[in-house]
């Protein structure tokens, strides 16, 4: 295994840990909820129920993905698709995998079955102090385009809206996970 560093980012230790093995990406079944609602236990505030990541296995509106590492669910991400566009509802990595591209992973996979699929834009929130998720998103190509004020009903923190251009993020960073 390689070894890990780490810096200081705005205050927040951030770890520059090597990606141990690929994550094995897919759509997720309803046997997976329980799995899911443990991650985002730790991933989200408030964070979602079981019974709200079970209706979404159900709702033909939407999609759940996963990201695998040695058979373990390390991640996931809901978003709801209507006709050419679709919204990235909720994502959330495990605590222990954060910094190896996981998400990063996930998050492009998801980007390329969508536009495979003739979604054209995608959207989502992400609250206004997430430094990280912001740099991820900034650097996929997502752009700002509103604000929701107070969004976040724990802390009343505001939402930046964000949204992508599909064709754009395929021009890119290409159609295959092999191009990444």
């Amino acid at each position: 295994m390689g070894s890990s560093s780490h810096k200081v980012v705005n205050g927040t230790i951030e770890l520059d840990r090597p990606v141990i093995e690929s994550a094995v990406i897919c759509r997720l079944s309803p046997s997976c909820v329980k799995d899911v609602a443990e991650i985002e236990a730790e991933s989200n505030t408030p964070p979602w129920t079981e019974q709200l990541f079970s209706y979404e296995f159900n709702n033909r509106c939407s999609r759940v993905y996963g990201a695998r590492v040695a058979g373990r669910i390390v991640g996931f991400l809901v978003c709801h698709v209507i006709e050419d566009e679709a919204h990235i509802m909720n994502f959330g990595l495990r605590r222990d995998e954060r910094g190896r591209g996981y998400g990063r992973e996930l998050i492009q996979y998801v980007l390329r079955d969508l536009h495979e699929d003739s979604v054209h834009w995608v959207t989502l929130e992400v609250r206004k102090g997430n430094a990280v998720a912001r740099r991820l998103y900034d650097s996929l190509g997502f752009l700002e385009v509103g604000l929701r004020e107070r969004y976040y009903r724990d802390n009343q923190e505001d939402a930046l809206v964000l949204k992508l251009n599909l064709q754009q993020f395929i021009n890119q960073f290409g159609s295959d996970s092999a191009a990444t």
